[in-house]
């Protein structure tokens, strides 16, 4: 294929066409085609365990499949795996979701592709080859950017009845990708660990419930999806770290130092910050470096927060939202906030 046809900006435009289709898609799909199957899945799931005849569940995989794509009865499989999942090789039960809501969105690339084309001097009957060759390039980035989308619209699986009859490995966890390829995450139940008394810095998709960190120094670690229910944190720094999707629920924060740390789709809810600060700390997708971005966020939120005495400096605050929250002495500084809440504590700073 002659790459001068397609340069990068083609490619960009028709991505970035797909993925808005992709975006209005899932709002009314995620639902009906990936939630409900999963969450049936699992009954099924938890009815040959009763029968004692399926071991625990450690990881259940959501795999787009190319070759379904290319027959046009397109879909996915769901996977069950036991504690040997990283090999892939023995399934425990497999099922198939058909989704031809997505064929027209693949014929409406190879239609931008083929109109590209026609105003090449090129033999027309190189066209359809040449097209599907540039719209493959296309569908890894878009169901990357599908399973990011996933993860938000399937993050309350974990309450439904058949999660949690669902017998598990001691790490569990629910992953959207492609078959035998990559994956992203999109639920994760790990057991709750010492992080200062642990090895290494990798502890993600962890939950820590009623911790007090108190004088503690979280420095370069990798949080992120972390769940932090009813802790407290005193006299903390959270230096260099990843925190990235990571949700705080009901937790207390006071005279905490966040600095050059990542929280883009971060939570925040029913959480109290006193006398703290966040300092170059970058809270949305669009602020990420690119060798950080390892998936799409959404931007940081704050939900039925006390935000007292707080101050933001050289942050990148990008779309963060805070609803039904208060704010009281909270300052900013050199801090981005376009399209985000925050943009209202501007005026304050500038007095």
């Amino acid at each position: 294929m002659d790459e001068t046809i397609f340069n990068q900006t083609v490619f960009s435009h028709a991505s970035e066409k797909m993925i808005s289709e992709l975006t209005e898609l899932l709002s009314d799909y995620a639902e009906d085609f990936f939630f409900s199957p999963v969450e049936n899945f699992m009954n099924e799931l938890c009815e040959k365990q009763r029968q004692e005849k399926l071991e625990p569940i450690s990881c259940i995989s959501l795999s787009m499949l190319r070759t379904a794509l290319a027959n046009e009865e397109f879909g996915y499989r769901i996977d069950a795996y036991g504690e040997d999942w990283l090999l892939y090789e023995r399934p425990l039960s497999t099922v198939f979701i058909a989704c031809d809501w997505f064929l027209p969105v693949w014929k409406a690339l190879l239609d931008y592709f083929e109109g590209i084309l026609k105003n090449q001097e090129i033999q027309k009957n190189c066209f359809p080859l040449q097209a599907e060759q540039a719209a493959w390039k296309c569908i890894g980035p878009a169901w990357s950017f599908m399973g990011s989308l996933l993860k938000y619209s399937l993050e309350t699986i974990n309450k439904t009845e058949s999660y949690k009859k669902l017998i598990k490995g001691n790490e569990f966890h629910i992953e959207f990708g492609e078959f035998l390829d990559w994956k992203v995450f999109l639920s994760a139940e790990y057991p709750e660990i010492d992080i200062f008394n642990s090895r290494g810095r990798q502890f993600a998709h962890h939950r820590f419930t009623q911790r007090l960190f108190q004088k503690k120094r979280f420095f370069r670690l990798n949080l992120k999806g972390c769940v932090f229910c009813d802790c407290e944190f005193k006299n903390c720094s959270i230096e260099q770290s990843v925190m990235n999707d990571c949700v705080f629920k009901r937790c207390k924060f006071t005279d905490v130092t966040f600095q050059d740390s990542f929280l883009a789709g971060a939570r925040f809810e029913e959480c109290t910050l006193e006398n703290s600060s966040f300092q170059k700390v970058i809270a949305c997708f669009e602020g990420l470096p690119p060798e950080k971005a390892d998936d799409w966020y959404c931007s940081l939120l704050l939900f039925h927060t006390s935000i007292n005495h707080v101050a933001f400096c050289e942050c990148d605050l990008r779309g963060a939202l805070m609803e039904q929250c208060t704010t009281t002495f909270t300052t900013l500084e050199n801090t981005l906030t376009d399209l985000s809440d925050f943009s209202v504590l501007i005026p304050e700073t500038r007095e």
